[in-house]
């Protein structure tokens, strides 16, 4: 029984890496890259905002998203892609963004993916909700943002927020600093935090992938997986805090 086991665990760990490379490698940091396909080159919006808007949505359908820092009090938007597919609404203190690229059938070939480059202020204290169907994320580093994300094929990574909330069906997360809360769920990849300092309850699960967390704050740490191990350095069971994590298959490590 334990020799099938251990069989299963290797099998299933082979299966996840695999996939996990398909989707690294379909959907980088550097670009899309399936079947010719790659990140447009061909500008359609460039707009400067000296307004900063208190809510900030951002829908792309099969693309990637960038949202930088800036010291400057203002909002900078560029967006590549397909001028006819791309929408950009502002007003009432509310920036929405959607792109798309031209529908295919079965194989694409020779397509070009959407790219939204968004420039924030650093001390940016508000809401941005980005919601991306086929393609990588990347947020820059602001201490005081709510960042809500969700994305179906891609990685993400974040420098930092205040409250994080982030969902992803396949790619890895990859965290620099959490401030206060965060609820994060992963169906299949790797989930990597560099630091918690959260100051209300928070949770992590992941179905298919390991969850590797550096630095935390005193916090109460409640980990349970179902194939795999868990190793936390230290707990503090005491504290009103508490950070539930569950994993279906993969490790968890805290090495606070």
């Amino acid at each position: 029984m334990k020799t099938i086991k251990i069989l299963l665990i290797i099998l299933l760990s082979l299966i996840i890496i695999g996939i996990t490379l398909f989707f690294i490698n379909i959907l980088g940091y550097n670009g899309i890259t399936f079947f010719g396909t790659k990140e447009s080159k061909n500008i359609v919006y460039k707009e400067e905002y000296d307004d900063v808007f208190t809510d900030i949505a951002i829908n792309s359908k099969f693309g990637n998203v960038y949202v930088n820092e800036t010291n400057e009090k203002k909002v900078t938007v560029e967006i590549y892609g397909n001028k006819e597919r791309t929408k950009v609404n502002a007003e009432y203190n509310t920036l929405f963004i959607e792109t798309d690229v031209e529908s295919c059938t079965i194989f694409c070939f020779n397509r070009e993916a959407s790219k939204v480059i968004i420039t924030l202020p650093r001390d940016y204290a508000y809401n941005l909700s980005i919601m991306d169907n086929y393609g990588s994320v990347f947020v820059g580093e602001f201490d005081n943002m709510k960042l809500k994300a969700t994305l179906k094929a891609g990685n993400i990574k974040v420098l930092s927020a205040n409250i994080l909330n982030v969902t992803n069906n396949f790619g890895d997360i990859s965290i620099g600093k959490v401030n206060e809360k965060m609820e994060i769920i992963e169906n299949f990849g790797n989930i990597e935090i560099k630091n918690i300092n959260i100051m209300k309850d928070s949770s992590i699960r992941n179905d298919f992938g390991n969850i590797k967390i550096d630095d935390t704050n005193e916090i109460n740490i409640k980990a349970k997986t179902s194939l795999g191990k868990t190793k936390i350095n230290n707990n503090y069971k005491m504290s009103l805090i508490t950070l539930n994590i569950r994993n279906n298959f993969g490790n968890i490590t805290v090495n606070n």
